[in-house]
């Protein structure tokens, strides 16, 4: 939402942009009072708000507006839809705009601009930030902050000939002054306002009703859908929106060859599997709802698409896959207000903004840690444990086996995070046999600590402590093995002795030339001990504070930096996709994903 255009001698000059994202609206619009400047709190607040956020960067392609109820986060969008044609039309706002309808509350429009390198401006340099306030006040519009508003007669009225020869004001005095400021401002800031994107507004209540003309509601939207799939000469490219709108009911289906179809009368959408032709309307409400949202946004492109509650008879995963959609498939920004915490997920294309209301007037806050997590759930009534648990547990005896599972898992799944898509929790080793991985209660229960409680979607990893191929595992392990194998879990029993044996000799070699002066080749079988090894390998030249046993978190990590996909062997991955297989299972994500 960057605008730049060359004006009022600041060169090429730009939004700030915590003041083009457009969810920071709901916080000023209307928020001043008859006769009044802003205040320098009012002005500390706003600046917090946005440094809160990362006010150096630009907002991301969606931001998702959550609260309570009555919090604001409709006003926020209305702002939004509202800020162009009011910043260009004071005239066009109707009493209900103002804020809680109060004639002295008067809207405003902040402007912060910053200077290009190669222009001028008198007492400022590049990347300077100069300030513009416009108050509507009783029909008309007025500078009630500008950046000329410091400047003395002579630099004003210099500057003023400079930037617009020609026009010189006819009065004297303090009447030519305000004339050269508004002029000079006008200049600088209407150009800035017309480059702004536009802003459509997609409401609550969504519908597919047959009509002439395509309203954002739904009426029409079939006889758009209809033109995509049969475009006039000039708008090929159109059929490219019908074959994502098909291609997401392909997804939401699991059909991967399903077709749609437009009705004669375009009075409906039409699904063919096979042989069978059905209307759109009888898989379901929620993907009927999707597609109608799919379509609106299709219908624009660059443009700010403000979506009011989508999660309206839209179960959590189809919400996530609409997010999915907007963000991979669309060319807009979205702010999209909502009440499900299915949404709460930030990431570097989306911001998750909390909205209060305190007082008379809604505060926005970003969300960045897990205490505005928690602040944020305890407003919408959700409990911590619906949403703050990794979607997947990998269960492991120990900081050194974490080390390895995660750089084998950003290997061969990148797109796999930590602390959200999964967590690789410790058990130690020793406790195993105070672990049960049974869903139900039994007479027994109360004597194990029940993993799946934490979180039904796990795996473990249990080093075998085989040192023959046939030695037999200890009595807990094959109790976890059977309690995994009657509730579906996957339990991963090490090939070898512990998970070290699935590392190649050469990685082990290539991290200790880096600890040990020494070229000794190392011999590291499936069930040899690690320590024992290396031992026998450097002998002189070994001492404890080479020892990997001793310090196994620190060697995992030395020894994790050298791995590559070359060094997974075939049972390795075997293992390895089938954690990855879970994750995604849990994540909802496609597992043709890498």
């Amino acid at each position: 939402m960057t605008a730049t255009v060359k004006s009022c001698g600041c060169g090429l000059m730009r939004w700030s942009r915590w003041v083009s994202s457009g969810w920071w609206l709901g916080r000023w619009w209307g928020d001043q009072r008859h006769g009044d400047a802003p205040g320098e709190d009012w002005h500390r607040q706003f600046s917090e708000y946005w440094r809160r956020a990362g006010h150096d960067r630009s907002p991301k392609k969606a931001t998702i507006v959550i609260g309570a109820n009555n919090s604001g986060k409709s006003n926020i969008l209305a702002a939004m839809t509202l800020f162009r044609d009011a910043a260009e039309y004071f005239h066009r706002l109707r009493d209900e705009d103002r804020h809680l309808r109060d004639e002295n509350a008067l809207p405003l429009i902040v402007a912060d601009l910053e200077i290009r390198p190669g222009s001028f401006f008198p007492d400022k340099s590049p990347g300077d930030i100069v300030r513009f306030i416009c108050v509507y006040d009783r029909g008309h519009s007025r500078w009630s902050n500008t950046p000329f508003d410091s400047m003395d007669r002579v630099k004003l009225r210099h500057y003023h000939q400079s930037e617009l020869p020609g026009r010189t004001a006819s009065q004297i005095g303090d009447d030519a002054l305000e004339i050269m400021k508004t002029e000079l401002s006008e200049r600088a800031f209407e150009p800035q306002i017309r480059s702004l994107p536009k802003a459509v507004f997609i409401p609550q209540h969504r519908q597919i009703e047959k009509a002439d003309k395509y309203e954002i509601q739904g009426a029409g939207i079939v006889a758009l859908l209809n033109s995509w799939q049969h475009p006039d000469i000039g708008h090929d490219k159109d059929s490219e929106k019908f074959q994502e709108v098909q291609n997401l009911l392909r997804g939401l289906l699991h059909l991967p060859t399903v077709e749609l179809e437009i009705a004669h009368d375009k009075s409906k959408i039409i699904v063919k599997r096979d042989q069978l032709r059905l209307p759109l309307s009888h898989y379901g409400t929620g993907i009927h709802q999707l597609i109608i949202l799919a379509i609106a946004v299709l219908a624009h492109s660059n443009t700010i698409v403000c979506i009011e509650e989508p999660e309206t008879n839209l179960h959590p995963a189809l919400q996530r896959e609409l997010l999915r959609f907007l963000l991979e498939k669309t060319s807009n920004k979205y702010i999209i207000s909502t009440h499900s915490h299915a949404l709460i997920e930030p990431n570097e294309d989306v911001d998750v903004v909390h909205v209060t209301l305190r007082g008379k007037v809604t505060i926005p806050r970003v969300i960045q840690t897990t205490k505005d997590t928690l602040n944020l759930l305890r407003d919408l009534g959700v409990r911590a444990s619906d949403i703050l648990q990794a979607n997947a547990a990998i269960w492991v005896e120990g900081p050194s086996d974490r080390v390895y599972l995660k750089r084998w898992l950003e290997i061969l799944a990148p797109a796999l995070l930590e602390n959200i898509h999964y967590s690789i929790m410790f058990y130690s080793g020793r406790l195993l046999s105070h672990l049960s991985l049974n869903r139900e209660d039994g007479p027994t229960s109360h004597d194990f600590i029940q993993l799946l409680r934490i979180n039904q979607h796990s795996a473990i990893v249990i080093d075998s402590d085989r040192r023959r191929p046939d030695d037999l595992l200890n009595e807990s392990k094959l109790r976890i093995q059977k309690e995994a194998g009657s509730e579906e879990i996957y339990c991963w029993v090490t090939d070898g002795r512990e998970i070290e044996n699935y590392l190649g000799p050469e990685v082990i070699e290539a991290a200790y030339r880096n600890i040990i002066d020494s070229s000794s080749p190392l011999s590291f079988g499936l069930y040899d001990s690690l320590e024992e090894k290396l031992k026998a390998t450097f002998q002189e030249s070994w001492a404890p504070k080479y020892s990997y046993d001793g310090h196994k978190p620190t060697r995992a990590r030395e020894i994790a930096t050298h791995l590559q996909e070359h060094h997974i062997g075939n049972k390795l991955k075997e293992h390895l996709n089938a954690l990855i297989q879970l994750i995604r299972g849990a994540s909802e994500l496609n597992h043709d994903e890498p």
